[in-house]
């Protein structure tokens, strides 16, 4: 559904806008919803550049007539579980002081990751605020939306499969 960044046209993905010379670019992520006939993988047939994109390759001279093939496996997030605390960078604090920079909570996440659960408490156990569709935008707030005194508070975060993870989080203006 990526529409800005792909063209699906079967059997061929096709980065838009082209990878220039001398860069990389990306990274591009492409989900396939349903899988017909028991695939284990998707190969990727790049053409007109003379080199196989890898992480750590860039675009230069331009054309060959030979593609080159790259098969990467299949994750079957429902099965395997995608959404896992190791794959998440997790911030420690924030500095809700109207800057622009780290005014909220911003949890890095998998894309695998479509609800995640935000609870927040302050040192005696006290609920002060709960999201349960977290979209990155505790800024340091209680549940009405009144600024709590800085301070460090106790973080629940819970993942769709009732998985939680409990931190600390620094509030500092």
């Amino acid at each position: 559904t990526d529409t800005a960044h792909f063209k699906i046209d079967p059997p061929a993905f096709i980065t838009i806008p082209k990878i220039a010379k001398n860069t990389i670019s990306g990274p591009y992520t492409a989900t396939i919803d349903t899988i017909n006939g028991g695939a284990t993988n998707v190969c990727l047939y790049l053409t007109a550049h003379n080199n196989a994109y890898t992480d750590s390759t860039v675009a230069d001279d331009c054309c060959t007539d030979e593609p080159s093939k790259i098969c990467l496996p299949f994750l079957d997030c429902k099965i395997n579980g995608c959404c896992e605390f190791d794959k998440m960078k997790i911030p420690n604090g924030i500095t809700p002081n109207g800057d622009g920079i780290n005014d909220q909570l911003v949890i890095i996440k998998p894309a695998s990751c479509d609800s995640i659960q935000l609870t927040v408490f302050n040192r005696w156990g006290n609920q002060l605020y709960e999201d349960k569709n977290y979209l990155n935008n505790w800024g340091g707030t209680n549940q009405g939306g009144g600024l709590l005194p800085q301070g460090t508070y106790f973080v629940i975060i819970t993942l769709s499969n009732g998985s939680k993870k409990g931190l600390y989080v620094d509030v500092r203006y």
